[in-house]
């Protein structure tokens, strides 16, 4: 026995999709926006700071050089990779684990990359830290590594919190 939905009612069913999908969307980029301004807050503390009371300009080369954007993205990612895992709400397998697992990795390996050329390595010895010739690394090409790292981030935050409310709101 065949159901045939009339085009009325595939007209609603999706309508509704898509005001779910809308409604997570605007969600979790609210939450994107407050965690990306709450866990930056200190960095602008820093800004108001030097801007106001200290002569000395607060420069972007400073923030990026001290790896504020990779530590932040690490947290962030490592935070939901874990989050999905324990609401069992995995998007995809590769998605969810993987995606943010190699961004971990890459800021683990820039932020290496930084500490070395930042001085004498206090690592040396280590196989990994003197197969690396940081004086031939431009860091304009490590702050373009960190950017895209938060770029990706952020996506990442804006598709799992999506994912998550929508699935939450089927659930009600």
């Amino acid at each position: 026995m065949e159901h045939n939905i009339s085009k009325k009612e595939k007209l609603l069913n999706w309508w509704s999709f898509c005001k779910s999908v809308w409604s997570s969307f605007t969600k979790s980029f609210t939450w994107t926006l407050l965690t990306i301004f709450l866990g930056l807050l200190q960095i602008v503390f820093v800004l108001v700071i030097s801007f106001i009371m200290i002569d000395k300009q607060f420069t972007m080369d400073y923030f990026l050089n001290n790896c504020t954007l990779l530590f932040f993205s690490t947290a962030v990612l490592a935070s939901l990779m874990i989050e999905s895992l324990i609401n069992n709400r995995i998007l995809n397998v590769y998605f969810s684990f993987l995606f943010p697992l190699v961004l971990i990795i890459v800021c683990s390996i820039v932020y290496t990359c930084y500490y070395n050329s930042m001085g004498p390595s206090l690592i040396e010895g280590n196989l990994f830290c003197d197969c690396l010739n940081t004086e031939k690394i431009d860091l304009k090409n490590l702050q373009t590594i960190q950017y895209v790292v938060f770029g990706l981030a952020i996506f990442f935050m804006i598709v799992c919190k999506t994912y998550d409310h929508y699935i939450s709101n089927q659930e009600e």
